[in-house]
């Protein structure tokens, strides 16, 4: 069985593929569609093999004579649910008495989308108090796939040129909103200085509609670093 498809944060079960050609994702997508996942659904999981994500669709990925591992990361709850579901079905339990173990270490590793909107801290992680070659070995595995991801090489290099971004932005996002009330009623911007206004925002790449971005500025009487903290907290 050369190829096994791992889901990450949910290691107990795997699929085991025993087809021993080269793969690629379009032939990924087609053993998950079979499995009932939509091509939206597909979409939104990223499969990573070798710490690569696959992204080019017709990139050819040969098989070793050992096992491939297949990793598929998915953020959102509902879809991740559905591949558990198919994983519980299709899948194999696996006998490693250590998974359980390993897991809880894990799952505090890896980025949880919940957390993306708490307060940047940092939270003493404690490991198994056993580490054997084996768990190392399952550890590195989720280092790797994590490492993958390039906007997480990019905060590793912000984090190591210029750490006290990271203060900076985890007070910026802070939900200590300042009410408009505060605001001098004199504060007058006209149609197109707020179109400017959003336009300077709109440049950030930050996918906010400009409907809603002039909403913001007017809200907040064009004051730029209230209307984007706004809009971050939404």
């Amino acid at each position: 069985m050369p190829i096994t498809y791992k889901l990450v944060g949910f290691t107990i079960f795997s699929i085991f593929d025993s087809y021993k050609g080269p793969i690629s994702l379009s032939n990924i997508n087609k053993t998950f569609k079979l499995f009932g996942l939509t091509e939206y659904e597909l979409n939104q999981i990223k499969f990573i093999i070798d710490s690569e994500q696959i992204i080019n669709i017709d990139k050819i990925y040969m098989i070793d004579e050992n096992i491939t591992f297949v990793y598929v990361y998915i953020f959102i709850d509902e879809i991740k649910e559905k591949l558990k579901k198919i994983f519980i079905t299709h899948g194999k339990k696996e006998e490693d008495n250590i998974t359980g173990k390993i897991e809880n270490y894990e799952n505090k590793l890896m980025i949880d989308e919940e957390e993306m909107n708490e307060s940047i801290t940092q939270e003493e992680i404690e490991p198994p108090s056993l580490l054997t070659k084996e768990i190392i070995e399952k550890i590195n595995e989720n280092t790797l796939l994590l490492l993958s991801d390039p906007d997480f090489i990019i905060l590793l290099k912000i984090y190591k040129n210029k750490p006290h971004l990271f203060n900076l932005l985890s007070n910026y996002i802070q939900n200590n909103e300042i009410s408009p009330q505060i605001l001098q009623d004199t504060i007058i911007y006209t149609e197109d200085e707020y179109i400017e206004l959003s336009l300077k925002i709109m440049g950030l790449g930050l996918d906010f509609s400009q409907e809603i971005i002039i909403e913001t500025l007017e809200k907040y009487g064009g004051h730029l670093n209230l209307t984007i903290r706004k809009l971050l907290s939404n």
